[in-house]
């Protein structure tokens, strides 16, 4: 600790009330006394002040050279002289409460923060776990982050976001032109096309016309798709602009494009609905069902005199069997035909002669000439 001022020592029975030592250090003990009670003068206002009590000061009187003083001020303590002469040297002085020793006064001050007692504190250098929340008044200023455990510089932020937001840039447009998730749309009150860009959609939740009175009609579940930025307006304006995917197509007919199913099996063998297809094995099952049920429709022609190939000939034989050949009648040969033929034209039949076998058909001419014969016969026997 510092010195702060010398004091010469004095041992008496009481207070002096004149020439008094302002430096002077009085021991003080009065007949009815057991200790000593330590006095110095207070330079500022002639008060005493009281330093406390002590057992013993039989060696401060007559002393020569210096004498240092180790002083404690609890008032528990002992007054501990050592040294020769008549000047004190004091470790410390005492001071009202208001005062301050000056830190620049103080020697032997510790450089480190242990030398100070203290043990939770943070070191400036060196490896420290840090425990509990710390609230900074200021941006701390940190170094780049090199591990994922580290705090990072808000530069290395800016850049990251910067680089997030290029690639948000690239993404954006990359996908602007795509089809996006359709929003839905009410037609009821016939709403002109919505502002759009390319690749926006809605869909119709209430059918109605888009484009304005004079647009498209659209039933619910219709696709509306931007195939150019459009500013939005009329089907007259930007019409030309959309397409639409209607979702309620008609009945397909012979003039209208639409939608037609598949004919079941009964529909393609009863031959009366107009409003399905015929798959080709629908089909192929109609032909055999046909083969075997109704061959007499068939009439069969020698295939040698249709000019086919021979592979042509050899398929035909194949496919006409020996049921259809059986059930139809030749162009060529005697057979017999049962059943009663009625004939929408003419039939041809050879010239009869005197002689045929009844039965046989004879031509108009061959019975007006047997009539003419008959009749003038008449007419002579008569």
């Amino acid at each position: 600790m510092a010195q702060v001022r010398d004091f010469k020592p004095y041992s008496v029975a009481e207070l002096p009330v004149a020439g008094i030592d302002v430096d002077g250090l009085y021991f003080v003990k009065g007949a009815g006394d057991v200790r000593f009670t330590m006095f110095v003068r207070n330079l500022s206002n002639s008060d005493w002040i009281t330093l406390g009590t002590t057992d013993r000061v039989d060696t401060v009187n007559g002393l020569t050279g210096v004498v240092v003083l180790s002083l404690s001020l609890d008032g528990s303590g002992k007054l501990s002289i050592t040294g020769n002469g008549a000047t004190i040297d004091l470790d410390a002085r005492y001071r009202k409460k208001s005062d301050q020793i000056p830190w620049a006064e103080v020697s032997g001050k510790p450089t480190t923060v242990s030398g100070y007692g203290i043990t939770d504190a943070v070191r400036n250098a060196g490896d420290e776990g840090v425990a509990g929340v710390k609230t900074f008044s200021s941006s701390p200023v940190v170094p780049n982050a090199s591990s994922g455990n580290q705090a990072v510089a808000k530069g290395q932020v800016d850049t990251a976001v910067a680089g997030l937001q290029t690639q948000i840039n690239t993404l954006g447009a990359t996908v602007s032109d795509q089809m996006k998730v359709p929003l839905d749309i009410d037609c009821s009150g016939n709403p002109n096309y919505p502002p759009s860009i390319k690749g926006d959609g809605w869909r119709v939740t209430v059918a109605g016309k888009v484009g304005g009175a004079g647009g498209v009609d659209v039933g619910i579940g219709a696709l509306i798709v931007c195939k150019v930025n459009s500013p939005g307006g009329t089907q007259a304006a930007v019409g030309g602009s959309f397409y639409i995917v209607h979702a309620d197509h008609d009945q397909a007919t012979e003039t209208v494009l639409g939608i037609i199913k598949v004919a079941t099996l009964a529909q393609a063998s009863a031959g009366a609905d107009d409003t399905t297809a015929v798959t080709p094995k629908k089909l192929q099952s109609k032909i055999d069902a046909e083969r075997a049920t109704s061959n007499t429709r068939y009439v069969r022609t020698d295939i040698d005199s249709q000019g086919l190939d021979p592979t042509a000939k050899q398929n035909a034989r194949t496919n006409i069997n020996a049921a259809d050949n059986s059930a139809v009648v030749h162009i060529s040969g005697s057979e017999t035909i049962s059943g009663t033929k009625q004939f929408s034209s003419p039939v041809y039949v050879p010239t009869a002669t005197e002689g045929t076998a009844d039965g046989t058909a004879a031509t108009t001419q061959f019975v007006q000439t047997a009539a003419v014969g008959v009749k003038t016969k008449w007419t002579r026997d008569w």
